[in-house]
């Protein structure tokens, strides 16, 4: 640690470097925000609060992958389409919940919903 003149520690370094021992070293997690949506796409994230994996898409998706596949705790649809999300691969299964309007998001889903998507069909109307 540096000294300042005077001899006395610095209180930013030894803070610095306290935080080092204390985390092993690691960086302090990154703040995630549904901004991170782009533009015109569908977006999920695993987690509550838009944390975790993290899903985007413009079109219709009939399976979203084993990385997602029932995972899906908080959603931004930045598009100006309806999205309908499915229980089930190719839309079967029955819809999970209604249908999310342009601009809809959620950062937690309901318990009874919640990591069951496993498609979603983007349309210009409603279809739940």
């Amino acid at each position: 640690m540096r000294r300042s003149r005077g001899g006395r520690f610095r209180p930013a370094a030894l803070a610095t470097a306290l935080a080092a021992v204390i985390t092993g070293g690691a960086a302090p997690a990154t703040a995630v925000s549904p901004d991170q949506c782009p533009p015109a796409h569908f977006c999920v994230w695993e987690h509550n609060d838009y944390t975790g994996r993290f899903f985007s898409s413009s079109g219709s998706s009939p399976n979203i992958g084993a990385a997602m596949n029932d995972r899906t705790s908080s959603y931004r649809n930045r598009s100006r389409w309806w999205v309908s999300m499915y229980l089930d691969a190719d839309y079967g299964g029955g819809c999970i919940m209604q249908s999310i309007g342009p601009g809809g998001a959620s950062w937690m889903l309901p318990a009874d919903i919640n990591d069951r998507m496993t498609s979603f069909v983007i349309a210009s109307s409603p279809l739940c």
